[in-house]
């Protein structure tokens, strides 16, 4: 883009030595500036839109990771005297992240997408559990169970300015956190 900008100025200039513009011509110029401005600011906008998916994306697997730690630790909730079998994560649409145990104590809870990210996911109560000491994926099938080898669980992010950026998160059964 600076290339054919500067191939233009040249050009006016060159052009300036030997005789003044006519309507015409200053109106063509006008025209492929306007054209390669309106370009850069399209790529400008959707460079944006994938900066804010990038920082969502990386600020949900480091609190995936933290939750998976804490239940690899056994790591008690401030407070909590309490034994547990299990970390659960609880995502919803807006971002909202609360992690939890089994017993109901909060490890935390916060707000980790911008505004111009949405989660999608088919996630439950029960869904993203991480079991004690161990820290494999579990599921709630009225009972906390393993989940099957190669299952595993998918939480979308998607650009509310641009539908088709999309973003994935995936948690394995062995409890690896993986993205896109």
């Amino acid at each position: 883009m600076e290339k054919g900008f500067v191939i233009i100025v040249w050009l006016i200039h060159k052009y300036m030595r030997e005789k003044a513009f006519t309507l015409v011509e200053l109106m063509v110029v006008i025209g492929l500036f306007a054209l390669l401005l309106s370009g850069g600011m399209v790529y400008i906008n959707n460079f944006k839109s994938r900066q804010d998916l990038g920082l969502a994306r990386d600020e949900l697997i480091n609190k995936l990771r933290l939750a998976r730690n804490l239940a690899r630790t056994g790591q008690k909730p401030t407070g909590s005297t309490e034994g547990f079998s299990y970390v659960e994560v609880l995502l919803d649409e807006n971002g909202l992240i609360t992690v939890v145990n089994d017993v109901g104590d909060v490890y935390f809870s916060e707000d980790i997408m911008a505004d111009t990210v949405r989660v999608e996911t088919v996630l439950g109560s029960g869904e993203l559990l991480f079991l004690i000491h161990d820290a494999k994926l579990l599921k709630d099938d009225g009972g906390v169970v393993p989940r099957g080898v190669g299952e595993s669980v998918v939480i979308d992010l998607v650009s509310v300015e641009n539908q088709s950026e999309i973003r994935s998160v995936v948690i394995r059964s062995s409890g690896l956190i993986e993205d896109d």
